[in-house]
């Protein structure tokens, strides 16, 4: 069980405390290009962005990279993209209808439920995010809004973790569970080596996964990839 002091903790904690450790809050909104908008993912290994209204600061909702990528997947279709020697920024740069396409494009896409909607008032307390979190397995960020529904703050999955290792003495007997425990799924879905990367996140994409196991014609473990690794496609290289 956890503690009744970690809890105590987590009730008087303001969800205003939890501040990105780079203190950036990279945002984007509806008209905003895709293509700038992925390389500004890129460029401060981001893996999402929250999208805010065309006029004003108001919260809109949500674009992963995932997200951005399944679409021009779709758009240019996975054989256009396998081409060798393709310079994709060349070609995305160059291509007519695509150059132009806004966030708005892909928020009317159907993106199914990687982006769920739940702001939180300044004003909430991080039991109210450990919540939303414990009940919403989708859920990876919660953006904090004011009373006008302006954007300022967002927290993480990632500022959750630290703070609760940074807690980890009072946190109760939770901190001693074993880790097969925590494993709801017998189901372990895998890419083998031999894939292409561009397969990878297709899978990652339709199964609603932020990583897979990599493995050998054999099905041993030989490593891992995530959206993460999406960074890997820069301009530059």
């Amino acid at each position: 069980t956890v503690s009744n002091e970690f809890i105590r903790l987590l009730v008087k904690t303001k969800v205003m405390e939890l501040q990105p450790s780079s203190g950036i809050v990279f945002v984007c909104q509806r008209n905003s290009n895709v293509i700038d908008v992925w390389k500004g993912l890129i460029r401060h290994n981001f893996l999402s962005v929250p999208v805010l209204q065309k006029t004003g600061e108001k919260y809109y909702g949500f674009i992963d990279i995932a997200d951005i990528v399944r679409y021009v997947v779709e758009y240019f279709g996975e054989k256009r993209l396998n081409q060798q020697d393709l310079d994709f920024w060349e070609l995305a740069g160059k291509e007519e209808p695509f150059k132009g396409k806004t966030i708005n494009d892909l928020m009317v896409y159907p993106i199914g439920k990687r982006n769920p909607f739940h702001p939180v008032h300044r004003d909430f307390t991080l039991f109210h995010a450990f919540e939303l979190l414990a009940r919403s397995p989708e859920l990876h960020r919660i953006p904090v809004v004011d009373t006008n529904r302006k954007l300022v703050n967002l927290i993480t999955q990632s500022q959750i973790i630290t703070f609760i290792n940074s807690n980890l003495p009072i946190l109760g007997d939770k901190k001693n569970k074993p880790l097969y425990q925590c494993i709801h799924s017998q189901k372990v879905i895998t890419i083998k080596e031999t894939n292409l990367a561009l397969d990878a996140f297709t899978v990652m994409t339709e199964n609603q996964l932020s990583g897979l196991p990599v493995v050998n014609d054999e099905g041993k473990l030989v490593g891992n990839i995530s959206l993460r690794d999406l960074k890997a496609i820069r301009e530059d290289g």
